[in-house]
């Protein structure tokens, strides 16, 4: 994978990345029933994680909803790394996604759902500058490329890095 040098966005680690997560505006066809948030700063990144549920299985507390990961690198050199391990993480192999981040993949995934039902699982993992994203989309039926696209762009518009 090609890396843009410099990078095309230096964020910094204060940036606000809650107001960018995507959130129920995002999905108005879901109704989330409650919010985990959790916010990380190992000293080499910042971030947060944010998980909207909106049915739970019997051992799952994410059988259907959304999250967003988002995490800000002091130092741009290792977003290709951290990208490629979270690519190792997705539950299948990973097409690109063109869009306006640097690097997108996506794959979407048939699984199991709450109370036996099949949902579709949506993940993509994008690189914008210093900044990695993860979204995580588990709903009933799939969504298009374009749709994930759309996403990814709320996230970065959000942010100001859109162009």
């Amino acid at each position: 994978m090609a890396w843009p040098e410099p990078p095309t966005q230096c964020y910094p680690l204060t940036v606000d990345l809650e107001a960018a997560a995507l959130g129920p505006q995002d999905f108005p066809g879901l109704a989330p029933r409650y919010q985990i948030r959790t916010v990380f700063n190992d000293g080499v990144s910042s971030g947060i994680q944010v998980i909207y549920p909106t049915a739970e299985g019997r051992y799952h507390p994410f059988a259907e909803g959304f999250s967003t990961e988002l995490r800000v690198f002091a130092d741009p050199a290792r977003v290709p790394a951290a990208y490629s391990e979270y690519l190792r993480q997705l539950p299948g192999p990973a097409r690109p996604l063109p869009g306006p981040a640097d690097v997108a993949h996506g794959v979407v995934v048939e699984e199991a759902g709450g109370g036996g039902r099949t949902v579709w699982g949506h993940y993509v993992v994008f690189a914008h500058g210093n900044l990695i994203g993860y979204i995580r989309i588990r709903i009933g039926h799939p969504l298009s490329d374009r749709d994930l696209q759309d996403k990814v762009a709320a996230i970065l518009s959000r942010l100001g890095g859109h162009r």
